[in-house]
């Protein structure tokens, strides 16, 4: 499962996300506009948003997102413990509420007790397509009756290409969903990291998925003999 973390103090950011690195995939985003954007365009499962952000307060964020349709869980965490500041927050679509300071093993509680409450079949734990079978427990790509290994940001990329089956991603929306900003990456990280993925296939089938679109950028496209397909 993963949890975005909309916090502008890098530090506290950066240790709740190795906190959570043995539960959770994590990923930081040190504003509320930037935050808003990576919800739109990655599934997670559950947000964690400071109240008192550079741009947007929290509960504007939170606000924005349930507008959007996203629905997935979401904690507040603030330094302000007046119930006016609480109920601001839950009248604005929040599930739930931490005040600073706080102990991760209380943050964890209330996640896996936010997590639990989502019913389990709303949960894709295998996505598929064109018999790509990308599983997200184990972190592995099956095709062809072969199983491939993925690092992280392998994985990463498929899973962003297979929800988006047969649409053009644009590179900015992938180094969006794939890279945290405050990663060193130069401008041919994800040909990289693409020729990759690429090469790991051709090991693996004949098939060709991923598609270069020259000056828009990359989509997993259908064989001109299959029938049309979706990522299920």
């Amino acid at each position: 499962m993963r949890i975005l973390i909309i916090e502008d103090d890098i530090d506290l950011a950066e240790t709740l996300q190795k906190s959570f690195a043995p539960y959770y995939t994590a990923d930081i985003c040190p504003n509320g506009v930037d935050g808003i954007y990576l919800a739109q365009i990655s599934p997670y499962d559950l947000i964690i948003i400071d109240l008192k952000l550079p741009d947007l307060y929290g509960d504007e964020v939170c606000k924005n997102l349930r507008a959007s349709g996203i629905d997935v869980p979401v904690i507040i965490l603030t330094g302000d413990a007046r119930l006016d500041s609480k109920l601001s927050c839950f009248n604005v679509g929040a599930d739930d509420y931490l005040t600073k300071p706080f102990s991760f093993k209380e943050l964890l509680s209330r996640t896996d007790a936010l997590l639990r409450r989502i019913p389990k079949t709303t949960y894709v734990t295998t996505l598929s397509y064109r018999g790509l079978h990308l599983c997200k427990e184990e972190r592995t790509l099956c095709v062809d009756n072969k199983t491939i290994g993925l690092r992280k940001k392998e994985y990463r990329l498929l899973e962003y290409l297979m929800r988006n089956a047969e649409q053009i991603v644009s590179r900015d929306r992938l180094f969006a969903a794939i890279w945290q900003k405050s990663e060193l990456i130069s401008s041919n990280s994800i040909d990289v990291l693409v020729n990759a993925v690429r090469k790991k296939l051709r090991k693996a089938t004949k098939k060709k998925f991923i598609e270069t679109i020259y000056g828009q950028g990359y989509r997993l496209k259908r064989s001109e003999d299959e029938p049309q397909a979706h990522c299920q």
